[in-house]
């Protein structure tokens, strides 16, 4: 028999029925579906027509409650939120946030997300002005452009291990966060990441060439961090084959005042003009 197309009624993904199959696994959120095969062997071998009754036990049926209506999740993307709670689980069956599904929800407060989540979208969390922390899981590799723009009460981010990519803007304007840590799963933050967070001084970054030189750039325009960062000389991530400890040591013994290079600590000319070792003019 041929693959009957529908819909599936937990989550919203495509699924193909095999009419001679007894049921059908939503491959994406394990919902059942029953086919014709199954109701006739169900009326035939267990269903008591007389009383209406069935001899299957509690114990072997299983039954699926129905959907939150305070979400709307389509193939295992949260499209919308609907309810008005100031504290929300996201269901477990979730694996995408997806665009604006927050935005501009001011009540917002705190909300636990699912530990197979993979995407925060577009916008997924603009506005929330509430939004005073929230906790990423691990299984998150993507977070999109403007996706915490505005988030005014946020004070401190953890990104763990897993993210992949940073949206531009993903931290627009987010006045409170003061501090930020960066996982070495890290591979791209667009342009503009953390722009108007004129209170992020404390940023710990991973051992990556292409994020530090991204931060210093264009990511944390606007934030005292990029003094910071500048202020420290990360240079061992510019040279990751110099000894990383010299390189500390040398910069600040020429915070003491030694006569050293103010980019990577090294020996200056007789003049003062020019570093011996990196060549650059101070």
């Amino acid at each position: 028999m041929p693959l009957v197309a529908a819909k599936c009624t937990e989550c919203g993904g495509s699924v193909q029925v095999d009419s001679e199959k007894k049921a059908m696994i939503c491959e994406n959120c394990g919902n059942a579906f029953i086919v014709q095969e199954a109701i006739n062997h169900f009326n035939t071998n267990y269903f008591n027509t007389t009383n209406k009754t069935t001899n299957i036990s509690n114990s072997i049926v299983n039954i699926h409650e129905q959907q939150d209506k305070d979400f709307v999740i389509e193939a295992g993307m949260l499209k919308k939120y609907c309810g008005e709670s100031t504290s929300v689980t996201v269901p477990d069956n979730v694996i995408g946030i997806g665009e604006r599904a927050f935005s501009g929800l001011v009540f917002l407060q705190t909300i636990e997300l699912p530990n197979q989540l993979k995407t925060i979208g577009y916008r997924a969390f603009s506005g929330c002005i509430g939004l005073t922390s929230i906790s990423i899981p691990e299984s998150v590799e993507i977070i999109e452009k403007e996706a915490f723009k505005g988030c005014i009460g946020l004070i401190d981010i953890f990104l763990p291990e897993g993210v992949k990519s940073l949206g531009a803007h993903a931290f627009y304007n987010c006045t409170k966060l003061s501090s930020v840590t960066l996982p070495t799963s890290l591979q791209s933050i667009k342009g503009e990441a953390f722009l108007g967070c004129k209170n992020l001084l404390t940023i710990t970054i991973p051992n990556n060439k292409k994020v530090y030189r991204a931060l210093l750039s264009h990511a944390l325009d606007d934030c005292p961090a990029k003094k910071v960062l500048q202020d420290k000389k990360y240079r061992d991530i510019e040279s990751p084959d110099t000894d990383i400890e010299q390189r500390r040591n040398d910069y600040e013994a020429y915070q003491s005042g030694r006569n050293c290079c103010k980019y990577c600590g090294g020996e200056l000319n007789i003049f003062r003009e020019k570093c011996t070792s990196c060549g650059k003019a101070q």
